[in-house]
């Protein structure tokens, strides 16, 4: 009869590799899981926040739409490309010395419109921005953005529009200084580029000077393919999507067009020139969500990032002079424990916003990356990329960021399964409030020296900071303004 022991080990040792499985697998899901908030938690970082909803204006000249026109053979598409196009900004635009005033882009009449922001009174009427003297038709073309600028230099906000169907226009302010704003203090005029019949569709915009001369360069990123008639019910031709969920680069071309000439008066007009071969053929052609520029580096020449839809951000750093624009594509550097899609320029994610705000205080401009992170759509995650120190790294074509947006609670902030950070340099964060008392800063998160982030996670009692960490203040409001890797030029 066999010893019930050897019996045993002989057992084990034949199901040792599955057993060895399973505890790899049990590792990895604990170690993979994603943070989560009770309800308690939840409710004691809500309250100290509170938010008044304003109605805005609805432009009523005509019935407002549910669906779209669009090609016939995107007709499955139809209900989210009806759904695209909601923007707003605000703008100083009779020049009180307040941003009061709304440029408001809305869907359901594709319309843009301007007036005065809910609760500053009735200074003027609403009254929509058209193309006039332009080539625009409201069955094929629809606005998408709208972005307040000085863009001819005459002391005037004049308002920058981008469209699906064709190239943006430029409202040019030629209004006096202090008088109520109509349609007829705004002249239409194209990008001056000799391109003013294509057909675009751009969802992203933005202005910076790129190249160090004084002057707004434009830099602006396409989504669907040049030439495509999206909204064309009557199109004999067939429109393409992105040819992959995660690696994209089929969509429209992505331009940057530098300030040549401007004039004012009452006929203003602004001339701007497309610079070309700057970037690669897959860096021209994402879909492009959002663009942002902003120095990083501190030598007054500000970097770009796109946020793509469908395939890999794209982050460059400006090596430009005056007159000779140049940039260099970086990436950031993987660690051992760091997915890819968690490195600059290696995500597959869906990007839709960037903004940069020194997050942790130490003089370094870090940036924050919106995807789709909710539970019923795309679970992937938002990116808080925080400079790590690497002064170096630019010019060795590294992008020195880490991604810290697990650690600080905002990888999924549109989902149940954030929490907040903490752990020892102490980083503030307090929201508006509508209580009669001054709101004091009611949690403390900690920085390491190192700039790593914990991913353990303490909450503060709201009453209570922690005195060695952050003394309590008053809160004040704030406003915040939006391995080496290379390419061969097209």
């Amino acid at each position: 009869m066999s010893d019930p022991s050897s019996l045993f080990r002989n057992h084990l040792r034949s199901h040792a590799a599955r057993i060895v499985a399973i505890a790899a697998v049990a590792l990895a899901y604990s170690l993979t899981g994603l943070p989560s908030l009770d309800g308690s938690e939840r409710r004691a970082l809500a309250e100290r926040f509170r938010f008044t909803p304003l109605e805005l204006d609805t432009w009523s000249e005509s019935p407002l739409q549910t669906r779209r026109s669009v090609n016939p053979s995107l007709e499955r598409h139809a209900g989210w490309i009806s759904a695209v196009g909601a923007a707003v900004a605000l703008a100083d635009l009779d020049a009180d010395g307040l941003a009061n005033d709304i440029c408001q882009v809305d869907p359901r009449s594709d319309r843009v419109t301007l007036a005065p922001v809910p609760g500053s009174g009735d200074r003027y009427p609403a009254f929509a921005l058209e193309p006039d003297g332009l080539e625009y038709d409201r069955s094929t073309m629809a606005p998408m953005g709208c972005i307040p600028g000085d863009l001819n230099e005459d002391g005037r906000m004049d308002l920058f529009v981008y469209y699906w169907g064709r190239t943006p226009v430029l409202f040019l302010n030629r209004g006096a200084p202090g008088a109520a704003p109509g349609a007829a203090s705004f002249v239409a005029r194209g990008l001056g580029a000799g391109n003013d019949d294509e057909r675009w569709y751009t969802n992203a915009a933005t202005f910076a000077d790129l190249d160090g001369d004084g002057h707004l360069d434009l830099i602006v990123g396409n989504y669907f393919q040049d030439g495509a008639r999206i909204l064309d019910a009557s199109a004999q031709t067939d429109d393409s999507m992105q040819h992959s969920m995660s690696r994209a680069f089929n969509g429209g071309v992505n331009r940057i067009y530098r300030w040549e000439s401007a004039m004012g008066g009452s006929q203003p007009s602004v001339t701007f020139e497309e610079v070309e071969e700057l970037f690669s053929e897959r860096s021209l052609r994402a879909w492009t969500l959002a663009v942002g520029a902003a120095d990083l580096d501190g030598d007054l020449l500000p970097e770009i990032y796109f946020a793509n839809d469908f395939g890999p951000d794209r982050f460059y750093h400006n090596r430009s002079e005056p007159g000779e624009m140049r940039f260099q594509l970086l990436e950031g550097r993987r660690h051992l424990t760091t997915p890819r899609s968690k490195v600059v320029g290696q995500d597959s994610f869906k990007g839709m916003g960037v903004d940069f705000a020194d997050v942790n205080g130490d003089g370094r401009l870090d940036f924050f990356v919106s995807n789709i992170a909710a539970e019923y759509a795309l679970l992937e995650s938002h990116f808080l990329f925080v400079d790590n120190g690497d002064e170096s790294a630019m010019a060795r074509g590294v992008a020195p960021y880490d991604d810290l947006s697990d650690g600080l609670g905002v990888a999924r902030s549109s989902s149940r399964r954030s929490r907040p950070p903490a752990s020892p340099r102490a980083m503030r964060i307090a929201g508006p409030s509508s209580r009669s008392s001054p709101p004091r800063t009611t949690s403390c998160y900690a920085w390491p020296a190192s700039g790593r982030v914990s991913r353990r996670a303490t909450t503060y009692p709201a009453t209570t900071p922690t005195p060695s960490m952050c003394a309590p203040r008053t809160a004040a409001s704030t406003t915040s303004q939006p391995n080496s890797a290379s390419e061969s030029p097209r």
